[in-house]
């Protein structure tokens, strides 16, 4: 029974990865997340001066659809560049 149940998570993930989401959905969801950005961090500007060039060259290269991973790359990438401290690992160059 376990066994079964192991192949149906793998198969419900394999599924949710083969999910495309239009660009303009993940743009507007980003777009918010950048407008939460600057309205929740008052410092944004001391210790992220260049986060809306970076963000907007991030934006630049957004695909015409995405896949659920290359979105929370996105959202990651956008966190990290606003040096929000937990996204602050790796290098997203």
């Amino acid at each position: 029974m376990n066994f079964k149940a192991l192949i149906f998570t793998l198969l419900v993930g394999l599924t949710a990865q083969a999910q495309l989401w239009p660009g303009e959905y993940v743009r507007e969801d980003l777009d918010f997340l950048i407008a939460s950005i600057h309205q929740y961090e008052p410092a944004l500007a001391a210790y992220a001066p260049y986060f809306d060039k970076n963000a907007e060259k991030l934006m630049s290269e957004l695909p015409d659809e995405c896949t659920p991973t290359q979105y929370l790359t996105y959202v990651s990438r956008i966190c990290a560049i606003a040096k929000e401290g937990h996204f602050a690992i790796g290098d997203w160059n």
